[in-house]
C-alpha cells in the first residue's frame, strides 16, 4: 500500500467524520458550481483547508464575537462567513483525503507505451503556444504554471485537458500562433480520456469526481478565508495580523514545505461511478 493511501486511511476518525460532515452542507453548491469558475488549488488542499481551521478559533472568543455583531449591523460583514470558512475548509480537507486515495488506488495501472507518446507530443506543443501567448497573462498565468508543474501519467492527462480548455476559450488569440494546430484540441481531449480509461475505469472516475470537488472548492475557501483575513486584518490590526491571519497561499506553502501540491484537472466529472460533481 502506498504511502499516500496509508496517510488518508489513517486520518483521525474524528476529523474524518467532521469532514464529512462540513462536506455534506457545501457537497450540492460544489457539485453545482459551473465549469468556468472552477479552478484547481496551487497548493495541497488538505494543507490549506488545515491552515483555515486554525485560523477559526481566533474569531470565537466573546470578545471578538461582540466585536463581529458590531460589523454585521453595520452591513461590514456577512453573518454567516464564520460558520461558510468552516464548513468549507473541513469539506476541503475531506476532498483532498479522498482524492489522495483514488490517486493511490489508480497508481499502479499502466499506459500503454504509444498513448503517453503521443499524449507527450499534444501537450508539449499546446504548452509552448499556451505558455508563449498566455504564460504573462494574469488572467491565466496560474493555470499555465499548474500544467508546466505536472508530473505523471495523471497529471498528463489533466494537463491535456486544461490545454483544451484553453485552446477553445482562447481560440482567437491561440490560433494566430505559428505552431497553433486546430486539431490539438480534440487530440488533447480524445488523449486525456484514453489515460484515464487506462488507468482504470473505477480508479479514474474516483480521481476525476474528486479532482472535480476540489477545483470547485477552492475558489470558494479561498474567497471565504480572504474575507475572515479582510476583517481580521481590521480587528487584530495592532497584534501583528500578517502573523495571526497570514495568506491562505503562503502560510499553506510554508506548512506543506512545498510550492504546489500534485494537480489533476480534468475537463468535467464523470456520469458514472465515483463522485460525480
Amino acid at each position: 500500500m502506498s504511502r499516500t493511501l496509508t496517510k488518508a486511511k489513517n486520518q483521525d476518525p474524528a476529523h474524518s467524520s467532521r469532514g464529512a460532515h462540513a462536506f455534506a452542507n457545501v457537497e450540492a453548491e460544489l457539485r453545482g458550481t459551473p465549469a468556468a469558475e472552477r479552478q484547481q488549488p496551487n497548493v495541497d488542499l488538505q494543507v490549506a483547508g488545515t491552515v483555515a481551521t486554525q485560523v477559526l478559533p481566533l474569531f470565537a472568543t466573546p470578545a471578538v464575537k461582540a466585536q463581529l455583531a458590531a460589523l454585521v449591523t453595520a452591513k461590514l460583514f456577512d453573518a454567516h462567513a464564520v460558520e461558510r470558512l468552516t464548513n468549507l475548509a473541513w469539506a476541503a480537507i475531506h476532498i483532498r483525503t479522498h482524492l489522495n486515495v483514488a490517486l493511490a488506488a489508480s497508481s499502479e495501472a499502466s499506459v500503454p507505451e504509444q498513448t503517453i507518446t503521443e499524449a507527450s507530443g499534444v501537450r508539449k506543443r499546446m504548452l509552448g503556444v499556451v505558455t508563449y501567448q498566455l504564460g504573462e497573462d494574469p488572467a491565466h498565468s496560474a493555470h499555465v504554471q499548474a500544467i508546466v508543474s505536472g508530473q505523471g501519467h495523471l497529471d498528463t492527462a489533466s494537463d491535456l485537458d486544461m490545454l483544451a480548455d484553453l485552446y477553445h476559450s482562447e481560440h482567437a488569440r491561440l490560433s494566430k500562433d505559428t505552431k497553433f494546430q486546430k486539431d490539438d484540441e480534440l487530440s488533447a481531449r480524445r488523449l486525456a480520456a484514453a489515460i484515464y480509461d487506462a488507468l482504470g475505469s473505477k480508479a479514474g472516475k474516483d480521481v476525476e469526481g474528486w479532482n472535480a470537488l476540489q477545483g470547485a472548492i477552492w475558489p470558494k475557501l479561498l474567497a471565504a478565508y480572504d474575507e475572515l483575513r479582510r476583517v481580521g486584518t481590521f480587528l487584530f490590526w495592532d497584534q501583528s495580523p500578517e502573523t495571526l491571519v497570514p495568506s491562505l497561499i503562503t502560510a499553506s506553502r510554508s506548512t506543506s514545505g512545498k510550492s504546489a501540491a500534485p494537480v489533476v484537472t480534468p475537463v468535467a466529472a464523470p456520469t458514472t461511478g465515483a463522485p460525480t460533481a
